[in-house]
């Protein structure tokens, strides 16, 4: 399974301590440079990152003109995801913005996001509860309404 990832993911996951569960789901993530460079201008990620080197791999975007295209509308490290996801056929992108889900998801491209990874961490039993986790999240400015909380531990039988 080709999995390539935007920043937000792996920057939440690494914040609420989870960053293990892409390991233990995917086994291998890609990351396009220029999410590599957005991580390493975060204090901590990029020893995060480089500790974790042997499963998340960095990987250069060759198809710039798609990227240059993306970036009218999207960040650059989105616009890179996206454009490597297409580049190299991923069954997954994962990305937590709206936007960019949308147009990945109009190109074509399967996603899911931080909240996705966690649903999928407690359904393999990697996780026994997911509750404290997302209110972690809101504690690190990650945006989830009351409900989404709501249908989320319903989905996983926490509610």
């Amino acid at each position: 399974m080709i999995v390539v990832s935007d920043t937000t993911p792996l920057s939440s996951l690494i914040l609420i301590n989870r960053l293990y569960l892409l390991r233990e789901i995917f086994h291998l993530v890609l990351i396009p440079t220029e999410v590599a460079s957005e991580l390493n201008g975060i204090s901590n990620f990029k020893s995060e990152i480089e500790a974790n080197n042997s499963w998340i791999n960095i990987v250069d975007v060759t198809n710039k003109s798609k990227k240059a295209e993306l970036m009218l509308v999207l960040d650059e490290g989105e616009s890179a995801a996206i454009a490597l996801a297409i580049e190299k056929n991923a069954n997954l992108l994962l990305v937590d913005e709206r936007k960019g889900k949308s147009i990945a998801e109009n190109m074509g491209l399967h996603t899911t996001g931080t909240l996705g990874i966690l649903v999928q961490a407690k359904r393999n039993g990697l996780l026994k509860e997911i509750r404290n986790d997302l209110y972690n999240l809101l504690q690190h400015n990650f945006w989830i309404s009351d409900q989404l909380i709501k249908e989320i531990l319903l989905l996983v039988s926490e509610e």
